[in-house]
């Protein structure tokens, strides 16, 4: 089901959905001798998986809003958004590596070629894990970004500027094999130029 509703200066999105697969296609951790998650030997030590397949269901449902807010020379755009997802296979455990529950909140600003923004966003905690499938928690990012546009002559012009994970904080991509290994980068400051004709 999708649904929309569309206003002057502002929109809602709602979708959710509900699929059947058969033979689905996923990835399983492998049980060693000991009864845990098998995994590789050092120095890499990471969890082994293997294909497998089996019936599954998976559903879900995301929701948006949008507004456009126009002051003196300055536009705004607000957005707002949440998104939750669950599969589970036919014996009832569990599809491993599913997106955990996220919201993002996000504030443009446009003045002429300036372009302002900033970007908040809520992960859950990993609520419904699959077999032997190690957790992650919840974490918050913020991020903001300035750039400018323009042109001379025919030459297009764009220099900009960001601010990633301003609050340091520690996040892993539960969607990742290397969740444990490999988490998201710590603050960093980027800054570019690019041009085009």
């Amino acid at each position: 089901m999708d649904v929309s509703a569309e206003f002057e200066q502002s929109k809602v999105h709602l979708n959710s959905f509900y699929y059947h697969f058969k033979n689905y296609i996923y990835q399983s951790l492998i049980k060693s001798s000991s009864g845990e998650a098998l995994r590789s030997p050092p120095p890499h030590d990471v969890i082994v998986y293997q294909a497998m397949q089996m019936d599954a269901t998976l559903y879900g449902m995301g929701i948006s809003y949008d507004q456009k807010i126009e002051y003196s020379t300055h536009t705004y755009y607000v957005r707002a958004a949440l998104n939750t997802l669950r599969g589970k296979l036919k014996n009832g455990e569990n599809i491993p590596r599913m997106m955990p529950t996220n919201a993002n909140l996000s504030l443009t600003q446009e003045i002429d070629h300036l372009k302002n923004s900033i970007n908040l966003k809520l992960v859950d905690k990993a609520r419904h894990l699959g077999t032997f499938e190690p957790d992650t928690s919840s974490y918050m990012m913020f991020d903001c970004q300035s750039s400018y546009h323009d042109h001379y002559k025919m030459y297009n012009y764009s220099l900009w500027i960001k601010a990633e994970n301003l609050t340091n904080s520690y996040a892993t991509n539960h969607l990742s094999y290397l969740k444990e290994s490999a988490p998201y980068a710590g603050r960093q400051f980027k800054f570019g130029a690019e041009v085009s004709f």
